[in-house]
Parts: structure tokens; C-alpha cells; sequence
């Protein structure tokens, strides 16, 4: 899924829950072609707790959370509002740059 689709979600009025894996790049692409490809690199400074204000979903449309250890996961996930699915939901969760499969796709 590209970032772009949340804009589609929100227009037609889709409730995902989204998990936003962060780090600071495409990791899968890395494990094919190589971790020093230039082109594999996102800023870090993206800031995903705010994309769904940027796509629309504003205020009661849309709810944002960071991540970042197992018990704030089990909470997030244990909110009344996330489980109903009434309002799109992300939750963000940063890892560091090369955490993914340790060997290359196809080997």
C-alpha cells in the first residue's frame, strides 16, 4: 500500500487499522538489492501521527499512536474506540534501519 491510498480511505470513508512500521526505509528492497542503495532511504522526519490530518481525516475522523514497545501496542489495541472501527485508526512504530530478514530474498 502506498501512503496515498490513506487519501482514498478517508474519501470513501474506510476505517482500517494501519500499522506504520518505520525504519527509515524500504528494508525489503535492501535485502534484495543491497542495504546501500541510496534510493532505500526515507527521512526519518516524516511524521505519521499526522498524515491523516493532512489526508482529511481531522478530529473525530481519524486517531493516531505511537508504538513503541509491546505493552503500549497491547494498550492501543485495548482501546474501546480502536476496537469498534468507527474511525481510521494508525499506529506507528519505529525500528532501526536494517532490522528485517537477516538473508537475501531467493538465496
Amino acid at each position: 500500500m502506498t501512503v496515498q491510498e490513506i487519501g482514498s480511505y478517508i474519501r470513501f470513508g474506510f476505517t482500517p487499522i494501519i500499522f506504520v512500521i518505520n525504519n527509515a526505509g524500504y528494508s525489503i528492497e535492501r535485502a534484495i538489492n543491497g542495504p546501500k542503495q541510496g534510493y532505500n532511504d526515507v527521512s526519518a522526519l516524516w511524521d505519521y501521527q499526522g498524515m491523516l490530518g493532512f489526508f482529511g481525516a481531522r478530529g473525530a475522523k481519524g486517531q493516531s499512536y505511537r508504538c513503541e514497545s509491546v505493552e503500549e501496542l497491547d494498550n492501543v489495541l485495548g482501546k474501546e474506540e480502536v476496537g469498534k472501527g468507527d474511525v481510521i485508526t494508525v499506529g506507528s512504530s519505529s525500528f532501526l534501519l536494517g532490522d528485517g530478514a537477516n538473508e537475501r530474498i531467493g538465496d
